[in-house]
């Protein structure tokens, strides 16, 4: 029998508000009427963990996909079964806006119904060459809106995305790219902000900040950057021969702009930096712990890109736990179901170690305390 979670949480946390200080609500768009104070986004994290067996822990590390236009049946089992913390919406899942509204509200009322958290609805919409949204495409890309180099152009922009992303129930954007793209030879020509990173840290700051207003939540990618090759890790592993000195320099620029701008989410990259690490990037621990969370003072959420990719290698559930182990919080792992219960069951047998439960747990508040501030805190 499936713990319901939330409402047993829920009602801990309240009781747990006598002894811990509330956090303030922030209130957007001018909601006036709002209460000023609420559960502590700490509390409510911590006592949701306490409430978790550990295959529910498990379920919220993962980004996972659904196939078709509408809730299945299959696609109802698949949710119940893993618990995910997230679901990545692909071209299949969106073919109009009165679907994709549907298909998101009855993903979120299954959850619910089934005791779990809010789920984050991700889906990458970095407008140009990817856009899962055709009924409604951004009126610029990256790419152009770097050309422009106009910071009002960007903002608006990026809060017309905003609007349809909410009015789809899509809550996590996949964007904004902060690969600094030097030559038309890189592979994020087309994607990027442009070959200057203080211009490109100048629009994902304001593409982040945009985003969070909004309350949807953007992803600054491809830590540590993706700009300066223009081999795809699709299909193989990047190479990037510079020193972590000149890296400060330039590629880590628009990263320092998105944290700066309180991004919720960073995506860790299949890069290798061999100057820097003898592993990907999402696999090493010195990129994320020691030079993201550390030097850099991220706190937020990293989220492993689709461990799936060629870039990587080797069986998919033995990734899943070095890119666990390194420091992302979340794997996004784009598969087919069989591969994903095998993902769910390798973490679950790692992962009962006690000896790994308070690294665990950490990610899982940082995954909850940004659930509380994006969404539960928000809804009517």
């Amino acid at each position: 029998m499936k713990i319901p979670w939330r409402v047993t949480a829920c009602a801990f946390a309240l009781l747990l508000c006598l002894s811990v200080p509330p956090i303030p609500r922030v209130i957007q768009h001018g909601d006036s009427t709002a209460p000023a104070i609420v559960l502590s986004k700490y509390t409510y994290a911590h006592s949701t963990i306490n409430q978790m067996t550990l295959e529910q822990k498990i379920g919220q590390l993962l980004f996972i996909p659904v196939s078709g236009p509408d809730l299945s049946d299959n696609a109802q089992s698949f949710i119940f079964d893993l618990a995910p913390g997230g679901i990545v919406l692909f071209a299949p899942n969106i073919k109009s806006e009165t679907q994709t509204a549907r298909l998101t509200t009855d993903i979120q009322e299954y959850a619910h119904a089934n005791g779990m958290p809010d789920l984050f609805i991700a889906v990458d919409e970095e407008g140009g060459i990817v856009e899962r949204i055709s009924f409604s495409p951004a009126e610029y890309s990256q790419a152009q809106l770097g050309h422009i180099n106009d910071t009002e152009t960007t903002r608006q922009t990026t809060n017309s995305t905003a609007t349809v992303l909410t009015e789809l129930g899509i809550n996590v954007n996949f964007a904004p790219v902060a690969d600094v793209a030097y030559s038309p030879d890189s592979i994020m020509t087309d994607r990027s902000f442009g070959p200057d990173p203080d211009t490109v840290a100048l629009h994902v700051g304001i593409e982040t900040e945009t985003y969070v207003s909004e309350m949807i939540m953007p992803t600054a990618k491809h830590f540590p950057g993706h700009g300066r090759t223009a081999a795809d890790s699709h299909d193989e592993l990047p190479t990037l021969q510079i020193a972590k000195e000149i890296w400060y320099e330039s590629d880590a620029k628009p990263f320092v702009s998105a944290i700066e701008k309180n991004t919720p989410l960073i995506m860790s990259g299949h890069l290798l930096y061999p100057h820097v690490d003898s592993n990907p990037a999402s696999t090493s621990s010195v990129w994320l712990k020691d030079i993201l969370r550390e030097e850099m003072g991220y706190s937020g959420i990293i989220v492993a890109d689709d461990i799936k990719m060629e870039a990587l290698g080797g069986p998919i559930p033995q990734t899943a736990i070095k890119a666990l182990t390194a420091g992302n919080d979340m794997i996004i792992v784009i598969t087919d179901s069989q591969t994903l219960y095998a993902v769910r069951d390798t973490l679950v047998e790692f992962f009962g170690d006690e000896n790994t439960q308070p690294a665990l747990d950490a990610s899982l508040a940082r995954i909850l305390t940004t659930k509380y501030q994006f969404l539960l805190d928000h809804r009517d």
